[in-house]
């Protein structure tokens, strides 16, 4: 699967590929797309103790990258409405 979306004056990709059960996605966009960041979210049951589906991330940065916020919430998003393991990278 693949969006594309203009946001401001950049056009920003998302494109999700399944392996197996799980997801590995990929964000870019802007004038140069690079790696900037790797976010691993794993599902958990949430810590509110409401039995809600959370999700615990791993992030990894290129030194001065701040794709962070965007692969984090892509990953940790994907990861708790799927119940399913999700890495996402990214640099916009």
């Amino acid at each position: 699967m693949e969006i594309r979306k203009k946001v401001f004056c950049t056009e920003i990709f998302l494109r999700a590929d399944r392996i197996g059960e799980e997801y590995c996605v990929q964000v870019g966009g802007g004038d140069k797309p690079h790696i900037g960041c790797a976010v691993l979210a794993v599902p958990r049951l949430s810590l509110e103790g409401n039995g809600k589906i959370s999700a615990t991330s791993s992030v990894l940065n290129v030194t001065g990258h701040k794709d962070e916020h965007v692969c984090r919430f892509v990953a940790e998003e994907i990861a708790k409405s799927r119940n399913t393991v999700t890495v996402c990278t990214g640099g916009i």
